[in-house]
């Protein structure tokens, strides 16, 4: 069984019609989700830095019809919204 990358979970999760997903986090990989856009709570400290967390796109609706400037954050809302 191959191993699925953060962002194509967080795919999956859209296409399904969702805006948001809890999941267990590297804390390099927190910050590099917000970076993309997207919001993350933490819930619970699991390990030094290992974190479960709530990833939302819920309030990413993008304020143009210009694809080229979304960041993933709109890019998964718009496919949860379409699901």
């Amino acid at each position: 069984m191959d191993n699925i990358g953060i962002l194509e979970r967080l795919e999956c999760v859209a296409q399904n019609g969702k805006f948001k997903v809890e999941l267990v986090l590297w804390k390099r990989t927190i910050e590099s989700l917000i970076k993309k856009g997207l919001n993350v709570t933490v819930l619970k400290q699991i390990s030094e830095a290992k974190y479960r967390c709530k990833v939302s796109w819920e309030d990413s609706k993008p304020v143009s019809d210009d694809v080229k400037t979304y960041t993933i954050a709109n890019n998964l809302f718009v496919m949860a919204s379409q699901a």
